[in-house]
């Protein structure tokens, strides 16, 4: 890349520079013209077009076999020596301006009625102008095809152009939408030449035109060799000397256009222009547009290139390509990532029209939200993609997927092993109190006692096993469930089947349905309800040994087999162990209920989180179904 001083020391036109600091300029455009024979070589065609002073005809350059458009002056000017000298500068010109984005010329001459002409390639495209105005029109095809960064790109092409043109001392001039022409397969063109200042020329043709011709200058007179009135820069209004800055102003003016589909001067001639003042108009296209969203860099970029003091301008076409420049090395990553997150969205939209289907496969949920997380990831401020991820977080699936299975019944035995040291101490530590309770009331058989107490405690022991071997599964647990029922169906030998052990069962029976497997939990419920049903059909075939017998006026007898029942002691001693259970009973389900409390605390914290990281369109945009996904069948 060419190293370059700061541009505010690129010499202008007129000044002496170094032959080291620049390209050589060009020829002299203004030579002697010498005549060649035409002959037969080019074949007529089609009129292209017809300009103020010249019209281009297509033709067949026979020698070569191709298609080349010829530019020739119009009859009536033919004979005008001022005319025809321009003419042949605009030939020459073009010709030396050897750049991709200038027409290359290939022949020049007269022909064998003594008219200047030239051949040049035959372009193929629309002017920007043409573009702005169907822009303007909000013609789809052209708004597909013409997108803001593909005219940009352009613009930076012609640019670049302008800024060759200058290293080779040729100022443009005439610099507008209708002289920058793009061609189907990326070309960018910067036409007419006509009216260019050359810093080589031998001779100051503008001087021989006459102010005559500057006051009517109009796109379809003769008088447009000096410019057009719309496009032209405040100094060349004025008629002071021009330099880079002056073509700067022409570009900036463009730029201008293509932001706000809008000029920034309107239509008028010279007189009318002169007669307002330059330094009201606002240079900033969202101003004059204000639906064109322009980014405020390319804003600036704007007003600066269109400055009304020349000082205040870009100082060379150079800057003002890299500052455009600049600004699409971000707009090409965020283009990409708007493209890259339609791709996303557009997969999501269909992952998310089958996942939603009630029974839906787990993989179907799981591509959706990864593809719309991957369509948000790309482009944040994109509503839809969005409304599509807010859309399958809100409605959960019908049907669990395996991991989200696995994950619970890794809690749910994490949950009943960090239980089980609390359980094992509520089966052992009771008795410490309950068989001196059962001696003050007398004890009739102490193998019986036993036998409760040792059921209990071997079920402490289980517990205590399972959570230090880690090792809790669907037979550890109704290993345990047996071993409880049998304990529950014991404690029948004190008061009988149908006093405490029923009590005692449905207690046992909602803690452990809260903490073991699910695949138990009806295993649990039967196993307590037959921990009264076995010890019940006992005492009906006089097996159990607590007996029961009809006492006077209907009463029920109950005749201990384990201990004695004094009147007193047996209702204090029973108040108390039922007021002990209920408050056992009531701390665990405290307990729970502070667990399930701060799991949905931390549910609640986590949605009005999640609701902040969704913008307020997102939220109306969800008030409705997204239109592609309800058009999915």
């Amino acid at each position: 890349m060419e190293n370059r001083d700061d541009a505010s020391t690129v010499p202008r036109l007129g000044e002496p520079t170094p032959a080291s600091d620049r390209a050589a300029d060009i020829s002299d455009p203004d030579a002697e013209l010498v005549a060649y024979s035409l002959g037969d070589r080019y074949a007529q065609g089609l009129m292209l077009g017809k300009g103020g002073m010249g019209e281009v005809r297509l033709c067949r350059d026979r020698a070569i076999g191709r298609e080349v458009a010829m530019k020739v002056v119009q009859g009536a000017y033919a004979t005008d020596r001022e005319i025809r000298e321009r003419f042949v500068r605009e030939a020459r010109v073009q010709a030396q301006l050897e750049h991709p984005a200038i027409v290359p010329v290939y022949d020049f001459g007269i022909d064998a009625e003594g008219h200047a002409y030239f051949t040049m390639k035959r372009v193929r495209g629309v002017t920007l102008e043409e573009i702005v105005e169907r822009l303007r029109q909000r013609d789809p095809e052209m708004t597909r095809m013409y997108s803001r960064h593909r005219l940009l790109a352009a613009f930076v092409q012609v640019c670049r152009a302008i800024d060759y043109a200058h290293e080779r001392g040729v100022l443009h001039r005439d610099l507008k939408p209708a002289n920058v022409m793009l061609g189907p397969y990326g070309e960018v063109y910067v036409l007419d030449w006509g009216i260019a200042r050359v810093r080589s020329a031998s001779r100051d043709l503008d001087g021989s035109l006459g102010a005559s011709r500057i006051d009517v200058a109009h796109d379809e007179t003769a008088g447009a060799v000096l410019g057009t009135p719309q496009y032209m820069a405040p100094e060349q209004l004025r008629g002071e000397p021009l330099d880079e800055r002056t073509d700067v102003y022409g570009l900036g003016e463009i730029l201008f256009e293509l932001l706000s589909l809008e000029p920034l001067h309107r239509h008028g001639l010279i007189s009318a222009r002169m007669s307002r003042d330059a330094r009201s108009v606002d240079a900033r296209p969202e101003v004059r547009n204000p639906e064109s969203a322009v980014p405020p860099e390319l804003s600036v970029t704007c007003v600066h290139a269109c400055a009304h003091e020349r000082d205040r301008r870009f100082a060379s076409a150079r800057e003002l390509a890299e500052a455009v420049e600049a600004y699409l090395s971000g707009d090409r990553d965020v283009e990409l990532r708007r493209e890259l997150s339609a791709v996303h969205l557009e997969r999501a939209r269909e992952a998310a029209s089958r996942a939603l289907v009630p029974g839906a496969a787990p993989d179907e949920r799981r591509t959706a939200l990864a593809e719309a997380g991957r369509a948000v990831a790309f482009s944040p401020d994109d509503v839809r993609s969005r409304a599509v991820l807010v859309e399958l977080l809100t409605r959960p699936p019908t049907s669990a997927p395996p991991e989200v299975l696995a994950a619970m019944e890794a809690e749910a035995r994490d949950s009943h092993l960090k239980m089980l040291p609390r359980a094992a101490l509520s089966l052992f530590l009771p008795w410490f109190l309950v068989v001196p309770g059962i001696a003050v009331l007398g004890i009739r058989d102490l193998t019986l006692v036993a036998l409760a107490m040792f059921l209990y405690w071997g079920g402490a022991a289980h517990a205590l096993v399972t959570h230090m071997t880690r090792r809790s599964n669907r037979n550890s647990q109704r290993r345990f469930t047996i071993l409880m029922a049998a304990a529950l169906a014991a404690c029948s030998v004190f008061v009988g089947p149908l006093v405490l052990t029923p009590f005692l069962a449905t207690t046992f029976a909602i803690a452990m349905v809260l903490h073991l497997r699910a695949e138990n939990r009806v295993f649990v419920i039967g196993s307590m309800a037959f921990a009264v049903i076995v010890p019940t059909l006992l005492a009906l075939f006089d097996v159990h040994p607590v007996k029961y017998a009809a006492g006077p006026s209907g009463a029920l007898a109950i005749f201990p087999a384990a201990m004695d029942l004094p009147p007193t002691l047996t209702l204090v001693a029973m108040a108390v162990l039922h007021v002990t259970v209920i408050i056992a009973g009531g701390l665990y389900a405290v307990t729970f209920r502070k667990t399930m409390d701060a799991l949905s605390l931390a549910n609640r914290l986590q949605s009005w989180q999640l609701s902040h990281l969704v913008p307020e369109e997102t939220a109306a945009a969800m008030s409705r179904p997204p239109p592609a996904m309800a058009a999915t069948p």
